[in-house]
C-alpha cells in the first residue's frame, strides 16, 4: 500500500472544534461578480461565533460576501448559470437561494411535513431546482421540485425509497440518480435511526420530465446506507457507503454503477479496516477514469483508476487528518482535497503528489472545510 501521510497536530483539531465546520466549493465567474476581478472565487458554510454562515471570497481567500443562515447548512450547488443554492442539514427546512453569488438572498421553506434530507440539484438548463426530502406523513422519501428563478414550489415526486440524501443529475440532464439511505428518521426523533434491523438502500434513476423511476439498483448489504454519489460522462454512478451494523464488522464501501451492474471497489485490508466504516463524500477527476472517496473518521482519501473506463484498479491511499471534501481539479487524475482542519490540498494520482494550496494569509485559513466540493477549477 502506498500512503502518505499527513497527520496533523491535535492543536489544530481544537481549532476545529471552535471555529466550526463549512462545505467548501469553486464557483464560475460571471459579469455579476465583476468586483470580483473576474476571476474565480470560492464559497463555503461556516460556524464562528455560535452561529452559522455563508462565506464567499476571492481567489486571495480574502472574505467578499457573508450571510447568516438560520442553522447549520450541508449541500451546495450552483446551476450553469451561475445560481447558488445552500441546503440546510436534515431535517432541514430550509434552502438558500441566490440568482449570482452578488444577488438578494431568496429564503425557500420546506413544510414541516416533509424535511429537507441535505442535498439538492439544478436541472442542466437552470430552470428547475431538485431537493431531497423524507416525508414524515408518508415514511418515505420525496424529491421536490422548484422554479429555480421565483423559488415557488411546483410539485414533488416519490424517491422510490427511505432517506435519500445526495442526488445527482444524470450526464445527459435527463434523469436524475437518487440515493436512497435506506435510513428512517422522524424530526420528533432528531436524527435518530429508527429502522437499522429492516433498512433497504438503494440507487433511484428517476425519469426528470415526470419523475418516473425507470431503473433501481439494490444490494445485498442492508444495513449499507447509500449516501453520496458522483457521475461521470459515461453516466457511472460511484456510491459512496456508511456501514450501519456491527462496529466490530468491516464492509467494502464504495460501489460503482457501470453497464447496469453494482461492482464493490475493494482495497488492501488494512485501508478497509482503517475507514471506520464511513465514506463522506466521492468524487471522479475531470476524465471520469480516476475516482476518490474519503473517510473523515478515518482520515484517509483512497484512490481507484478505472483501466479502460472500466476496470476498478486500487491505486493508492492518503492518510490526512479529517479529509472530507472531494473534487475534480483541471488536471488528469487530480483531485482537490479540503479537511476539517482548515487545509486544502491538490492531488495529483498519475504522479501520486500531494501538494497544499495556499489560500492566503488572510480569511480563507479562519474556516474549516467540510464534506463537499464541485468540480470545479481550483488550481
Amino acid at each position: 500500500m502506498s500512503t502518505v501521510d499527513l497527520t496533523l497536530p491535535t492543536s489544530r483539531r481544537y481549532f476545529m472544534r471552535q471555529v466550526g465546520i463549512g462545505m467548501l466549493f469553486a464557483l464560475n465567474s460571471c459579469a455579476s461578480a465583476a468586483k470580483l476581478n473576474n476571476s474565480g472565487y470560492w464559497a463555503g458554510t461556516a460556524k464562528q461565533g455560535g452561529f452559522y454562515w455563508l462565506i464567499i471570497f476571492d481567489a486571495q481567500g480574502q472574505v467578499q460576501r457573508q450571510i447568516k443562515l438560520p442553522s447549520r447548512g450541508h449541500g451546495l450547488q450552483q446551476s450553469t448559470r451561475g445560481q447558488l443554492v445552500v441546503c440546510s442539514r436534515r431535517p432541514g427546512v430550509w434552502m438558500l437561494l441566490l440568482q449570482n453569488p452578488l444577488a438578494k438572498p431568496q429564503w425557500l421553506g420546506v413544510t414541516l411535513i416533509s424535511r429537507l434530507s441535505g442535498h439538492c440539484c439544478f436541472s442542466s438548463n437552470g430552470e428547475l431546482l431538485y431537493s431531497a426530502e423524507n416525508n414524515v406523513q408518508l415514511a418515505q422519501g420525496c424529491i421536490g421540485v422548484w422554479d429555480a428563478h421565483s423559488g415557488m414550489r411546483l410539485h414533488q415526486w416519490l424517491s422510490q425509497g427511505i432517506g435519500p440524501h445526495e442526488i445527482q443529475l444524470s450526464h445527459d440532464g435527463t434523469h436524475l440518480w437518487v440515493a436512497n439511505g435506506g435510513i428512517l428518521t422522524q424530526p420528533k426523533h432528531g436524527r435518530e435511526k429508527l429502522n437499522l434491523a429492516t433498512m433497504a438502500p438503494n440507487i433511484s434513476y428517476l425519469r426528470l420530465s415526470d419523475g418516473t423511476l425507470t431503473q433501481q439498483y439494490s444490494i445485498d448489504e442492508s444495513q449499507l446506507s447509500l449516501r453520496h454519489i458522483a457521475v461521470n460522462w459515461r453516466n457511472q454512478v460511484a456510491v459512496a457507503c456508511q456501514y450501519q451494523g456491527p462496529a466490530h464488522v468491516r464492509k467494502t464501501l464504495l460501489l460503482l454503477i457501470s453497464g447496469g451492474h453494482i461492482n464493490y471497489l475493494s482495497c488492501d485490508p488494512k485501508t478497509t479496516i482503517g475507514l471506520n466504516n464511513y465514506l463522506g463524500s466521492v468524487a471522479f477527476d475531470i476524465s471520469g477514469e480516476w475516482l476518490s472517496a474519503s473517510s473523515p473518521r478515518g482520515h484517509r482519501v483512497v484512490v481507484w483508476r478505472l483501466v479502460q473506463g472500466v476496470e476498478p484498479i486500487y491505486h493508492q491511499s492518503l492518510a490526512i487528518t479529517d479529509a472530507c471534501g472531494l473534487s475534480a481539479s483541471n488536471g488528469l487524475g487530480g483531485f482537490i482535497i479540503s479537511t476539517g482542519t482548515g487545509q486544502i490540498y491538490h492531488y495529483a494520482a498519475i504522479t501520486k503528489t500531494l501538494s497544499a494550496i495556499e489560500t492566503g494569509d488572510h480569511s480563507a485559513n479562519d474556516f474549516s472545510w467540510d464534506n463537499h466540493l464541485l468540480p470545479k477549477q481550483l488550481c
